[in-house]
Parts: structure tokens; sequence; C-alpha cells
């Protein structure tokens, strides 16, 4: 949780000093900090100088929107993984024991699944998928593999490091772009002048201009801030 002197460090490190002439506004919305200044206003949670139009709003508007957690696609992959064993069947123990939690951590998100439709329970209060569950399971588990073999193939990425984060955003990715990016493989592997384009960036050695600005960074350095956050 971000606190005031965070955000003020925050402000300072991004040259975003108010002064009485160029009044500001500390605002917090949703977990994000904000600076309003001007006509225009700096996220200070993402460490940005975009301006945060009201386009840029509905975008975390939507992620929270997202009816599908990581811990309850988690869950729901748990279900599907045990019941495979045992009919489609599964018991809140053995669940808990797949993800390493506790029985009434299960119980609890349980309720929540049964409640959106996803799960189905039995008398024995064993658990199952309902054809919903199922269906949400397969796209989850189908843009695991897209995204996987996305940052594994093209991007180069290592396996492991690649299975972590396609699990990260299994849940979150838009089957337009879960499309999207399969389109962009199959054509990478279907023309032999784009397969060269993909060998010649497996060599690729990424040097930035001594300017730190380039068509790709506009005016910003990508790279020098993604190290930063290293």
């Amino acid at each position: 949780m971000h606190n005031v002197g965070r955000i003020g460090r925050l402000a300072r490190d991004m040259d975003l000093r108010p002064s009485f002439d160029r009044p500001a506004l500390f605002q917090r919305e949703a977990g994000f900090f904000f600076l309003v200044r001007d006509s225009s206003t700096t996220c200070l949670t993402c460490q940005t100088h975009v301006p945060y139009a009201n386009r840029d709003m509905e975008t975390w508007k939507e992620f929270e929107a997202n009816e599908l957690t990581h811990s309850a696609a988690h869950h729901l992959l748990a279900i599907y993984a045990v019941g495979s064993k045992y009919g489609g069947w599964a018991r809140v123990s053995d669940i808990a024991r797949q993800l390493d939690v506790t029985r009434g951590s299960v119980s609890i998100n349980l309720r929540a699944l049964k409640k959106r439709g996803w799960v189905k329970t039995d008398e024995h209060h064993m658990v199952a998928l309902s054809p919903e569950g199922t269906k949400i399971v397969q796209v989850i588990l189908a843009k695991r593999v897209v995204v996987k073999a996305f940052l594994v193939n093209v991007l180069g990425v290592p396996e492991p490091k690649a299975e972590i984060d396609s699990c990260k955003v299994e849940h979150l990715l838009s089957d337009e772009s879960g499309h999207r990016l399969v389109r962009f493989m199959r054509f990478l592997s279907s023309d032999p002048i784009t397969k060269k384009v993909l060998t010649r960036f497996r060599t690729f050695e990424c040097e930035c201009p001594d300017s730190r600005a380039c068509a790709v960074c506009q005016g910003r350095c990508l790279m020098d801030e993604l190290d930063r956050a290293i």
C-alpha cells in the first residue's frame, strides 16, 4: 500500500514538485495515486508522465470489473486437475493440497465460484466444474499455451520465466488478443522471409542511442526505466 511519504518521494523523483505558480493536488482513486496539475494528471503509482485521460480511467476500471480473478482462475484449474483423476469430482481437501492453501480458504472461494455458476457440489460436499466453469478452464489453458509459446518461441524468454509470466496473464488476456497472437505466430512460421526476421531478432543486440531516445521509446528510454525496476 502506497503512503503519502512514498508518493511524495515519487513526485520528487519524477520532478513533479508542486509550486505556488503551478498548484497541484494529490489524489487517490481505486488504489492509484495521481498528481493533478494544470490540465493534466500524472499517475504516480505507475510513475508515468503520460496524461491520464478518461479512456485511461476506463482501462483500469475494466481490469477491476474482471470477474475472473487470479485466485478464482487457479481454483478452477485445481478442480479441473484433481477432478480429471476422479471422474470430474474433487474433494475440498484435495483442492487445498493442490493449491497449497487451507481448506477454509478453498471453502470461501468455492462459495463465490458456485454463486457465479462455475462449480457445482453434491450431497457429499464434492466439487465439480459446471459446463460454464469447464469452458472457462479450457479458455484459460489455451491462453496460457498461447502466451507461453509467444514468450518462448518468439521473444526467447527462458521457459521457467515464460511459464510464470503466462500464468500471470492467462485470465486477463482478451479473446481477441489471444487470436491475434496465434495469427502472428502462424505468420512468423509460414514464410521464409519472416522466419529470417525471427532468426535475426534472436541475435539482435539492443543498443540504446546516446540521446536515450528512439522511435520506440519516443522521448523516454524505456530500457532505462525497466532496468531501474530490477
